[in-house]
């Protein structure tokens, strides 16, 4: 089944936040559009290595491998439409298709591992790209085929927001984890017991669990009731498989089985 085409128009994500994968236009400091980018490309890494990642999650909707091929041809073309905008006055950039693309280049069939190391290369190319960006030409211009003009300030935040909004899809294709709410960035649940002893013995399972595996999570307790989020904090706190091994090993440790509610997003 072919994917039907994306009509939306994402220059929204420029002055509102991004009510699905959290991003934040508004806030975000251009001047660290470079990490930002270089923080990205371990989520991606880790997606494509999942043995999954060739699996679509329904006929609509692309794998992981797919949206890792989108990333990859983003991070090129961002590249070269910066170029223009940088060394010509108001440039119009010329116009792709994204869906003919993945068509034509046959995204579905590519080896997981070849997209993630080419995902890399460009990822970090037009990173170091952006860390060449100098205060002044932060505010030069350029124009997209439907006359949609954007400033390299507001080119970066557009930018940046595409593969952050793909690595929130890729979540919810990738090694979900039962009973746990996930997004790009953490996986939260929550547990209930009978009593405030029982849930201190619950902790006090996981607590051994976590030092076990060396990888810790944030959580709280009232009484009955424990929150833990799980996220990796050296890897621009994003989702990885520790995170995952580490949310099915607590799912092994509630005994005996408890009524448990993923955690409302915020």
């Amino acid at each position: 089944m072919a994917i039907t085409p994306e009509s939306k128009d994402w220059t929204w994500t420029i002055t509102e936040r991004c009510s699905d994968c959290g991003f934040d236009g508004p806030t975000m400091d251009v001047a660290s559009t470079g990490t930002a980018i270089r923080a990205l490309i371990s989520g991606y890494a880790e997606a494509l290595a999942s043995p999954s990642a060739t699996h679509r999650p329904d006929p609509g909707t692309w794998s992981a491998l797919e949206y890792g091929c989108h990333v990859r041809d983003v991070f090129k073309l961002y590249e070269y439409r910066l170029g223009l905008m940088i060394n010509e006055d108001r440039p119009t950039y010329p116009s792709w298709d994204q869906d003919a693309t993945a068509i034509t280049e046959r995204y579905g069939e590519q080896d997981p591992a070849t997209v993630a190391a080419e995902l890399a290369d460009a990822g970090h190319s037009l990173a170091d790209a952006f860390d060449r960006v100098t205060p002044e030409q932060w505010s030069r211009t350029g124009l997209r085929s439907d006359n949609q003009q954007f400033s390299v300030a507001t080119f970066a935040v557009y930018m940046v927001h595409d593969p952050t909004h793909h690595l929130w899809d890729i979540v919810g294709v990738v090694d979900e984890v039962q009973g746990w709410l996930a997004s790009h960035e953490s996986l939260q649940r929550s547990f209930r017991f009978t009593d405030f002893s029982e849930a201190w013995g619950f902790m006090s399972r996981v607590a051994l669990a976590c030092e076990a595996a060396d990888h810790h999570p944030t959580w709280t307790n009232r009484w009955n009731k424990v929150d833990i989020t799980l996220t990796t904090y050296d890897r621009a706190n994003l989702v990885t498989s520790s995170d995952r091994a580490l949310a099915r090993t607590i799912n092994a440790l509630v005994d005996p089985p408890q009524m448990v509610r993923p955690v409302p997003s915020q």
